[in-house]
């Protein structure tokens, strides 16, 4: 196996579902943080 061919393959088997972690995680902790602005906004 040649370094390009294992390259892509630890590409696809590690750093794309870390980066499709990584995108939606960051995304899911704006939408808590805004949620949470939200939420004591209206409160206090």
């Amino acid at each position: 196996m040649d370094n390009s061919r294992l390259s892509a393959c630890v590409y696809e088997t590690i750093v794309a579902p870390v980066d499709m972690v990584l995108i939606r995680g960051s995304t899911a902790v704006e939408r808590v943080s805004r949620a949470a602005a939200v939420l004591s906004g209206s409160a206090g």
